[in-house]
């Protein structure tokens, strides 16, 4: 029970940060899309839409299949001799983890977007 409440407490946690990378994502994407096509006059491509639409969802999976992992690891650690004393410190780390993981992806695409937004809003001339 105890394994499953973590689970949920660091799904919660982790909710809230996918809603964040996924518009970091989006707002790249979409920055992108338009410096290219605005600014740069390139030719609009779906297929350029689609490739970074599909890479954040495949990046969204991935971050989401290592918090599965990391999330389980204490509970793993909790069947062991020294399962007081190590609980605490697997689950900050597990913790610690998820939160870099996903706080490093958002710095990311955040910083990309946000990069290509002062492009289109300020070009050079």
């Amino acid at each position: 029970m105890i394994m499953l409440t973590l689970l949920l407490d660091n799904l919660i946690l982790v909710g809230q940060l996918f809603g964040i990378l996924g518009a970091s994502i989006l707002l790249n994407t979409l920055m992108g899309l338009f410096y290219n096509v605005g600014a740069l006059k390139e030719v609009f491509s779906w297929e350029k839409l689609l490739a970074g639409l599909l890479k954040g969802l495949i990046i969204a999976i991935g971050l989401g299949l290592i918090t599965l992992i990391v999330s389980l690891a204490p509970a793993i650690v909790e069947q062991t001799v020294f399962a007081d004393q190590a609980k605490i410190i697997t689950e900050a780390i597990s913790m610690l983890f998820i939160i870099s993981a996903l706080v490093a992806a958002i710095v990311k695409y955040a910083g990309q977007g946000f990069r290509k937004l002062y492009q289109i809003a300020f070009p050079k001339e």
